[in-house]
């Protein structure tokens, strides 16, 4: 069995128009026309090298909790792997003009909260791409109804706060990675910068004549429980937020998690975003399907935990969370 972590990140779905008008983007109408037209409309979306796919039987809507899902494929025609025997020569795949190598992401609508959750697939589509998929699809949707937009309305995945995660990187005992950077080394070397390592780090591209900052030190290759020295990079996060109080360019990424048990989290320190985890099990050399993928999602992540003290399920209750951290939609 492969034993896979799975991320999800929380967005506010709004659409931009050139005039400056914006609006919360209530997706019910649009998901409700996708279930009931199927392949009614063209489903590909050209983008650039690669091209974004609704996928018609990978959709739903969830009456018993109020959820729509669907998902979007990315799909490339480059960088093709080959299939391989052991102990015998590769053989390239070859793909006929109309075959690409797909990547899934699952997209959840919550009607309720006007929340939509995008599963964070490495190679899956970048939040620009499911922007531009969304915008020309919603724009097919609305040609097919007679409701052709003189001015389109562009649809922005705007990401949803999370004030808790950083509480949760200063909580965590496993620190695994930190990445800090600043547009200009010059502002590290504030009076008021303690960390030992930041200050070694500045002397270093001092000394080749660097602008930029980009810092990265890591746990890898090291035993799961193993951390960065935690009062160091205490040191650290303070020196960052000091920067960012005086409006320096400055960012840090926090790697860490509550122990060997849990998944790594990266926590973006300055401006911590709402996300959340599973775990799945699913047979070698086996692709888990989209509604597999969704109900582990709805049972790990989205329901309200049955008992907030177990610590398997501190990733339960998402759809409350993220209603509280938006305020109520200006649906359009």
């Amino acid at each position: 069995m492969t034993k896979q972590h799975v991320r999800f990140n929380y967005f506010v779905p709004e659409l931009n128009y050139e005039n400056g008008d914006n609006f919360r983007w209530d997706m019910k109408e649009f998901l409700e026309f996708l279930l009931n037209h199927k392949e009614k409309i063209d489903s590909a979306v050209i983008l650039g090298d690669e091209v974004a796919d609704f996928e018609w039987e990978d959709q739903q809507f969830d009456d018993q909790r109020n959820l729509y899902w669907f998902r979007i494929s990315k799909n490339r025609y480059n960088n093709i792997p080959s299939l391989k025997h052991l102990n015998k020569p590769g053989k390239p795949i070859e793909l006929d003009k109309d075959e690409f190598v797909g990547e899934f992401s699952i997209f959840v609508f919550d009607p309720q909260s006007g929340v939509l959750v995008v599963q964070s697939n490495f190679y899956g589509l970048t939040t620009k791409q499911s922007d531009l998929a969304l915008t020309e699809l919603r724009q097919r949707y609305k040609d097919s109804i007679g409701q052709t937009e003189n001015e389109v309305g562009v649809v922005s995945l705007t990401p949803i706060p999370d004030e808790s995660a950083y509480h949760r990187a200063l909580q965590n005992q496993i620190i695994r990675r930190i990445n800090v950077k600043a547009s200009d080394v010059s502002v590290l070397n504030d009076e008021h910068i303690s960390a030992e390592v930041l200050h070694k780090a500045v002397g270093a591209a001092g000394e080749v004549g660097g602008i930029s900052f980009d810092l990265t030190i890591s746990m890898s290759r090291t035993p799961r429980a193993q951390s960065l020295e935690k009062s160091q990079v205490d040191q650290v996060i303070e020196d960052i937020k000091y920067l960012a109080k005086q409006g320096k360019d400055v960012s840090m990424q926090i790697a860490s998690k509550e122990d060997e048990q849990h998944a790594i989290e990266t926590i973006d320190l300055l401006s911590p975003r709402l996300k959340s985890s599973m775990t799945i099990e699913f047979p070698n050399r086996e692709t888990p399907g989209a509604e597999f993928v969704y109900n582990n999602f709805v049972e790990q992540n989205f329901d309200s935990p049955k008992d907030s003290l177990d610590k398997n399920n501190q990733n339960k209750g998402f759809r409350q969370k993220a209603a509280r951290a938006i305020p109520k939609p200006d649906n359009h």
